[in-house]
């Protein structure tokens, strides 16, 4: 259950992302490099969030498209932080660290 309310609050922040970043949000340094980086990704940002669902991120904090790969920090339902990242072109998870 709530991995369904993590992912629900993250499809919304998909929506208003964009109006967000416009303002000012500091990290306008990124945009240029994310748009390149989602152009040549095959996978959505919406499906990253789900791989890393499935790797036992329940809260989400953070996901972002950064060199090359989506990177996604949270907590675990046991309230441990969480770092995945997935490959933006085959969905691979390419790294996973609990602390």
């Amino acid at each position: 259950m709530k991995i369904a309310f993590a992912a629900a609050g993250a499809f919304a922040l998909l929506w208003s992302g964009p109006a967000l970043a416009d303002r000012g949000s500091g990290h306008d340094h990124h945009r240029a490099s994310e748009h390149s980086d989602a152009t040549q990704a095959a996978i959505s940002q919406a499906r990253a969030l789900e791989i890393a669902a499935e790797q036992g991120v329940a809260h989400i904090h953070e996901v972002e498209l950064r060199d090359g790969v989506w990177e996604v920090e949270g907590h675990t339902a046991e309230d441990r932080r969480i770092e995945v990242e997935i490959d933006p072109r085959t969905g691979a998870v390419v790294k996973r660290e609990i602390y």
